[in-house]
C-alpha cells in the first residue's frame, strides 16, 4: 500500500511538472511573439554564426534586450522567453 501511495505521488508531480512547463513554454512565446519578432525572425536563431553561443548567453540578451525596449519584466517572464528560445531553437545544455 505504502509503495502505491509513493507511485502515485510521484505521477501527481510529475503531470504537475509538466503542466507547469508547457504553460511557461506557453507564455514565454506569447511574450517572444509579442515583443520581439519585430526586431528577431526565427532566422536569427538558426544562422551560422549566431552571437549566442550557451544557455548563458541567451539569458544575458533576453535579459539586454528586455531593457533596452522598457518592457519590465519579471524574472519569471525573462526565464519564459529563455526557455521557448532554447527549447524550440537553441538546445543549449541548462544550467
Amino acid at each position: 500500500m505504502k509503495y502505491f501511495l509513493f507511485l502515485l505521488s510521484l505521477v501527481a508531480v510529475s503531470a504537475s511538472l509538466t503542466t507547469a512547463h508547457a504553460e511557461d513554454m506557453q507564455h514565454g512565446k506569447l511574450l517572444y511573439e509579442n515583443n520581439c519578432v519585430s526586431c528577431h525572425s526565427s532566422e536569427i536563431f538558426t544562422r551560422e554564426k549566431r552571437m549566442v553561443n550557451n544557455f548563458t548567453e541567451l539569458k544575458e540578451r533576453i535579459r539586454q534586450c528586455e531593457l533596452a525596449n522598457d518592457l519590465t519584466w519579471f524574472d519569471d517572464d525573462i526565464d519564459a522567453v529563455v526557455n521557448y528560445l532554447n527549447a524550440t531553437y537553441y538546445k543549449f545544455e541548462t544550467e
